[in-house]
């Protein structure tokens, strides 16, 4: 007999309360069982209460003049965060499941120019990143954190080609490029014609 059986279930969820996020994520992947009980709601309001995790959606509104509005709404037991520090003239584009967002904001000092960030939002902590180099129409951003200790991510942003870009004759169909930044190397490579 195994001795995990022995354990009653108030004392599995107990103890998955107090584990670290990373000890979380790979209790889900050992078997079935498990996998679901940290998908139960009960399990994860016990561990975000316990660990003070905030949970919750960023709603974001265009305003006139580049201004954009912005309110955290808090799940159910969760913390409220105050975002009122960030920009009034940044654009979310892509978020992590990690809680990690990607945002454009326009140069103070040329304001016809963008820079991008990745902010963690809850320590306020931002990384400046260089925007990609090409003159694509940029179409959609991913954001996917490899790992968090030391924070390792990658951007993803899927570009189209407009028909003036090609050299070549006139296509029937579009061409969509696809660049990616790593946080280890520091740099975007494109991947051409997808």
């Amino acid at each position: 007999m195994d001795r995990l059986s022995l354990l009653t279930s108030e004392l599995i969820i107990e103890i998955l309360s107090r584990t670290s996020l990373q000890t979380f994520a790979t209790i889900r992947c050992t078997n079935t069982y498990y996998g679901n009980l940290t998908y139960n709601n009960y399990v994860l309001h016990n561990y975000n209460r316990r660990n003070n995790v905030v949970c919750g959606i960023i709603v974001q509104q265009k305003k006139p003049w580049r201004n954009i509005e912005r309110q955290f709404l808090p799940s159910f037991g969760s913390n409220n965060h105050d975002i009122d520090w960030l920009p009034h003239t940044c654009t979310i584009l892509a978020s992590s499941l990690c809680g990690l967002l990607l945002y454009e904001c326009y140069d103070p000092d040329e304001y016809v120019s963008k820079i991008l960030f990745v902010i963690k939002p809850t320590t306020s902590d931002a990384k400046w990143i260089p925007f990609p180099t090409s003159e694509y129409t940029a179409t959609n951003f991913a954001l996917v954190v490899i790992s968090s200790n030391p924070l390792h991510f990658k951007v993803i942003r899927l570009s189209y080609t407009k028909p003036s870009d090609m050299l070549t004759e006139k296509v029937d169909y579009d061409y969509y490029n696809i660049e990616l930044f790593s946080s280890t190397t520091w740099q975007w490579r494109e991947f051409q014609n997808i």
